[in-house]
């Protein structure tokens, strides 16, 4: 209210200058808690010309069967809320596509499945690997939660 009183939000809107990146980390330099920055490469991304874009998009949808098969899996876990089914469903794209661009997620929500189905000991045999940093850290605060959380008490 006290900007319309004042007449202020009728201003011309004015670009800001161009910014650079000592402007933009001592801005936040003063901010308490604030994320280091991190700096910028020096040297810009090169582009990829078109063909060549091409053809790298057309060797990542070479098999788009696999995102089909992920799909289905996780459509039966999370829309349609079938374990069961979804189980079934991420053991059959993990036999097919066990090095899959979604292997690690497939094998995560696997585990989901099995724990909720009732099936303690072997969900906990699939997230041992994924808690102990075996997949590179992926997920594994996750699984060591849900480890700590399914394990019976002393």
């Amino acid at each position: 209210v006290a900007w319309t009183a004042l007449g202020r939000w009728r201003a011309a809107p004015v670009a800001p200058p161009p910014v650079s990146r000592p402007v933009v980390e001592a801005r936040f330099a003063h901010v308490e808690g604030a994320p280091p920055i991190i700096a910028a490469p020096s040297s810009p991304v090169p582009s990829v010309p078109g063909a060549q874009r091409a053809a790298l998009f057309a060797q990542v949808r070479r098999d788009d069967g696999e995102a089909r098969a992920y799909g289905r899996a996780h459509a039966a876990h999370f829309v349609t809320d079938a374990p069961a089914e979804a189980l079934g469903l991420w053991d059959a794209y993990l036999s097919r596509y066990p090095r899959g661009a979604f292997a690690p997620e497939a094998r995560f929500n696997r585990a989901l499945c099995l724990l909720r189905l009732g099936r303690r000991a072997e969900a906990l045999a699939a997230l041992r690997p994924f808690a102990a940093g075996e997949l590179g850290g992926y997920r594994q605060h996750e699984a060591a939660t849900l480890i700590d959380w399914t394990s019976p008490a002393p």
